[in-house]
């Protein structure tokens, strides 16, 4: 791990005892997995969220993801270019034989890394939202002439009329078809993360439901865990998320380019990264790893039981943004009766427990 994370991970410890101590033993579950989990604990930040499905409102849902994200990623700029500033400004005035000098130095560092990130992340964002636009346009147009072709013959038949010569209605339904299917290969290429380069960085949420922490990691080389940069909290992660993937990325091409800096942190095994940080608590640790260890999600027995999330939907009164959302995010952000809707449609029962003074309560 970067020395910084090490860093950061002493003063959580210290500050965020409980948040600390979910990291390390999601950390130790993962230093000791046989693979990389795919859920609840590790996710893909990549995933897509829910769309329309119709082929022409997807390709505006995509642009209106992409022309937000564009906007917020300006703001978030003109936000940490001043944050630079300000400390450049800091800097100046610091007495170099004073603690705080070299503090406001790495500060520095930090803000002109994130400015130059978030620089390079806006500039291929507004790229691609140029590129989308006119592209996106021309499919509407093919799809919605196609369709209108078909309609209007279909239309002359059901009216008892011989339509005119023309194409065949099977050939125009392909035709549709074939539109609609290149309309929603289009769309994919509008996914908010398309616009960044294809990566191995996964994202692991320790205690997803309480902490709010997230850790950005690669397997690197295989068999090791990287640790590339870590979000605090939840608002941490609501603000910066996608700036945090970029620059985890980055650090990674750097690592497969140069190698690691010589101050980074290296740990054989879980028992030597709890040792380092979570003296005394090893324990209690391992205890808690071995447990998130065995977790799984609704999505995973979604899909170990052959069920589609349509015919879950269906079986469980739920719409598909629904359970989309609680296959990608697990409990974290779903309302409790539509977890138990969703159990009950696995044919399973949703139970709620609390841990409390060494106690299991079920709570109704």
């Amino acid at each position: 791990m970067p020395a910084e994370i090490g860093a950061w991970l002493t003063e959580l410890a210290g500050s965020r005892p409980e948040a600390a101590a979910e990291v390390g033993a999601a950390l130790a579950a993962l230093m000791t997995a046989d693979c990389i989990p795919d859920g609840p604990l590790v996710a893909d930040p990549g995933a897509a969220p829910p769309v329309p499905a119709d082929a022409r409102e997807l390709l505006d849902f995509q642009f209106q993801q992409l022309l937000e994200e564009a906007q917020h990623l300006q703001r978030e700029l003109a936000e940490a270019e001043h944050e630079r500033e300000r400390t450049s400004r800091l800097l100046a005035a610091a007495d170099p034989a004073t603690e705080l000098h070299p503090y406001l130095e790495r500060r520095m560092a930090a803000a002109e890394q994130l400015c130059e990130a978030l620089r390079r992340r806006a500039e291929r964002v507004q790229s691609h939202v140029d590129a989308f636009r006119t592209r996106k346009e021309t499919a509407k147009a093919i799809v919605t002439a196609a369709a209108a072709g078909l309609r209007a013959r279909e239309a002359l038949q059901a009216a008892g009329m011989d339509p005119a010569e023309g194409e065949a209605a099977g050939d125009l339904a392909v035709r549709l078809e074939l539109a609609r299917a290149e309309a929603v290969r289009l769309a994919g290429t509008g996914n908010r993360a398309a616009a960044r380069p294809e990566s191995d960085v996964f994202e692991l949420s320790p205690d997803p439901l309480a902490s709010g922490v997230r850790i950005l990691f690669a397997e690197e080389p295989t068999g090791t865990i990287t640790l590339l940069t870590a979000l605090e909290d939840a608002a941490a992660s609501d603000a910066h998320r996608d700036t945090a993937i970029d620059i985890a990325c980055e650090l990674l091409q750097e690592i497969r380019d140069e190698g690691w800096p010589t101050e980074s942190l290296g740990f054989d095994t879980a028992d030597t990264l709890i040792e380092r940080f979570f003296p005394g608590r090893g324990a209690d640790l391992v205890r808690r790893a071995a447990a998130l260890g065995r977790a799984t999600s609704l999505g995973r027995l979604r899909k170990a039981a052959g069920l589609t999330a349509t015919t879950l939907a269906e079986r469980g009164g739920l719409s598909h943004d629904t359970i989309g959302r609680i296959d990608r995010h697990g409990a974290r952000h779903a309302d409790a009766g539509d977890l138990a809707a969703y159990a009950r449609a696995l044919g399973g029962t949703l139970r709620l427990t609390v841990d409390l003074d060494g106690r299991e309560h079920t709570i109704l």
